[in-house]
């Protein structure tokens, strides 16, 4: 019987320990993609100034997410993502609009696509 209670409350910490890692990944993703749409329409809209204010608030968030988001999610996952940051910040020094918007699109769908990813390996344990 105490094996019993013992295995239970064990599953009931890594559950938690689960849920609140997605619900993590999932809050901090969605803000990350706020942010990023906003940048999209300072963008279309020319304004580089707040843009770069943005970038600065993209590299911040990230940064900080970056060290956690490897506990939840493969290092390798998230390569890609780094990568297109990186361009956002040199296209917005550029001021390039065109390849800007489109590497913004792609930092979205990456972004959507770790959540999904993760959400959907604890969908698979209930």
């Amino acid at each position: 019987m105490k094996q019993l209670i013992g295995v239970l409350i064990m599953l009931i910490i890594i559950f938690s320990i689960a849920y609140a890692g997605n619900n993590y990944l999932e809050n901090s993703t969605s803000k990350l993609k706020n942010i990023l749409l906003n940048l999209k329409n300072y963008t279309i809209l020319n304004k580089w100034e707040k843009a770069k204010s943005l970038d600065i608030k993209i590299n911040n968030k990230w940064n900080s997410l970056s060290k956690i988001i490897p506990i939840l999610k493969d290092q390798g996952e998230l390569h890609d993502l780094e990568i297109t940051l990186t361009r956002i910040s040199v296209l917005i020094n550029q001021k390039n609009k065109k390849e800007l918007l489109s590497e913004i699109a792609i930092a979205r769908q990456l972004l959507t696509a770790i959540y999904e990813q993760e959400k959907l390996l604890l969908e698979d344990i209930f």
